[in-house]
């Protein structure tokens, strides 16, 4: 059971962590600050920098491991790039449909108030 939870993590955690933080970043901010897009960009890259360090080290002792933990950090680097274009992709399509819906409501009120103004002036 608990090797199965640590596999998971392993291969899910990070791009478990990126869709949490996106998600938080929603609730408590209503939209997702651009620099998290590049900071999970970055962790992504770094977790697939790691996997080609650990299978640069050579397989001698502890092979196995070796394989584990480079699969892990490989395609958790990938799986955690794949998610943050996923959510880029989706904050890209929010707002777009947050600006049309807020720019309809915004012409619809500044296209009534200066009609008043002009004719009292």
């Amino acid at each position: 059971m608990l090797r199965d939870v640590e596999g998971f993590l392993a291969i899910a955690g990070l791009p478990a962590l990126f869709l949490i933080g996106w998600i938080a970043c929603w609730v408590f901010l209503r939209r997702a600050p651009l620099w998290g897009f590049g900071v999970a960009s970055g962790l992504s890259a770094a977790s697939i920098v790691l996997a080609w360090a650990v299978s640069a080290t050579g397989t001698t002792s502890g092979g196995e491991h070796k394989a584990i933990a480079f699969y892990g950090l490989f395609f958790n680097g990938i799986t955690g790039l794949l998610w943050v274009g996923v959510l880029a992709i989706a904050t890209a399509i929010i707002e777009l449909i947050r600006t049309v819906l807020h720019h309809g409501t915004a012409e619809t009120a500044s296209g009534e108030e200066p009609v008043p103004a002009a004719r009292q002036t």
